[in-house]
């Protein structure tokens, strides 16, 4: 989530700032401290828009600062504007009130409350309001406003209404996260025409040249003789196609784009593989399969890519669709600890989220941690380790379960 808090100087942005960052958890940049040297220079524009671009691309943040020249690109960027348009008087006693104290928003110690200053606060609404008023009515369908024209107004916000607003803000994270997701993959899987040519000239041509383990590989060969296998989230197809290469009669294979599904359709060609059903889905597919219609499910390399709660809706509806006793094969990524995370500098955000480039690519938990989220469904039949084609150590996690007699 990504939010602004402008306003005259005096209002109290970066006190109101810090109340809102203990709330919503995320990271709090006050652009006095960017702007600013501690010897009462400050930095060129370009290098202060640098560094406020490095700050937009980052997945969650609160910024507090006015820099009236910036109001639009970080409006842009924003979810939520918290506009604090307060009366000058009391933005000028705020001001006043602040002198000879270390504060964390600015790198020195204000010892003077000085006329250029008290008159730059008195004619703030004069310079800014029209073209601030402009820009919150062009943003206001788009993203959450809140102007708030007392200090009471504000706080009283902040008792009650600012748990709705990070509920919302929490729903919208997620729907974009995943549609993210769905594009970033979508377009790392798709084979080009000249790689489809290349790929069919190879009379030495494998499955095994798009299986990525062995051990995954023998996991899903658990299934081969099981009546209705669903393969979700398929990628590539790898675990369908070779599943019906081995005699696998009726295989569901999904993903969520376009691309995905080509490939999975040009594989299964090259293969002459039969008995599978390729298509593509949406968020909400699995919600609308009937219960007890699989023997089988294949989950590789998705539920650790994904935000928690689609995670944690996603192993429900797995346990909803499974025949008792039916087995579940779930492929993950190797585990990164905070400590770990700190040493090698990676993003991590709330202490399990790594994000490349504005991407999830990696929501981090332990062992024991994934045996907790599948045990109030399944039993674990078996933990293993496996590696990648050019990994040397057996780090990520293989998973097969056997569904709970428990009704969802």
């Amino acid at each position: 989530m990504k939010i602004i808090v402008i306003g005259p100087s005096g209002a109290g942005k970066s006190e109101y700032s810090r109340k809102l960052q203990k709330i919503f958890n995320v990271e709090l940049f006050h652009l006095d401290n960017i702007w600013w040297n501690s010897d009462k220079t400050h930095i060129t524009r370009d290098e202060f828009d640098v560094k406020l671009d490095g700050i937009l691309k980052k997945k969650d943040w609160i910024i507090d600062g006015d820099y009236s020249r910036t109001y639009e690109r970080r409006m842009e960027e924003s979810d939520c504007i918290f506009f604090l348009k307060y009366p000058i008087e009391v933005c000028l006693e705020g001001a006043k009130s602040r002198v000879g104290k270390k504060r964390t928003d600015l790198p020195w110690v204000e010892d003077t409350f000085d006329l250029e200053f008290k008159e730059w606060i008195e004619n703030w609404y004069d310079s800014n309001l029209d073209r601030l008023n402009a820009l919150l009515d062009k943003f206001k369908e788009t993203k959450k406003v809140y102007i708030f024209t007392s200090r009471d107004e504000a706080n009283h916000f902040l008792l009650e209404d600012v748990f709705l607003l990070k509920e919302e803000l929490l729903k919208n994270d997620i729907n974009k996260m995943n549609h993210t997701l769905t594009s970033f993959w979508n377009n790392a899987i798709k084979l080009e025409d000249s790689e489809k040519e290349e790929y069919l000239s190879d009379s030495n041509r494998s499955v095994f040249d798009i299986v990525p383990s062995k051990k995954l590989y023998d996991a899903v060969m658990l299934l081969k003789d099981k009546e209705n296998v669903l393969d979700y989230g398929a990628g590539s197809g790898w675990a369908s196609i070779s599943l019906a290469l081995n005699g696998a009669k009726n295989i569901t294979a999904v993903d969520l784009g376009d691309n995905i599904i080509n490939s999975i359709l040009f594989y299964e060609k090259a293969y002459n593989a039969r008995g599978i059903h390729a298509y593509k889905i949406d968020e909400n597919w699995l919600k609308t399969v009937p219960s007890k219609s699989y023997d089988g499910i294949i989950c590789s390399n998705v539920l650790d890519v994904i935000p928690e709660e689609t995670k944690d809706s996603i192993i429900k509806e797995f346990a909803r669709l499974l025949k008792r006793d039916s087995l579940l094969i779930v492929g993950l990524n190797y585990y990164i600890s905070k400590e770990q995370a700190e040493e090698s500098k990676l993003d991590f955000i709330q202490d399990k989220y790594l994000f490349v480039d504005g991407i999830l690519r990696l929501a981090s938990y332990s062992d024991s941690a994934w045996e907790s989220f599948f045990l109030p469904y399944f039993e674990i039949v078996f933990l293993d380790h496996f590696k990648w084609e050019g990994e040397n150590t057996e780090k990520r996690r293989l998973f097969v379960l056997k569904r709970r007699e428990n009704e969802i």
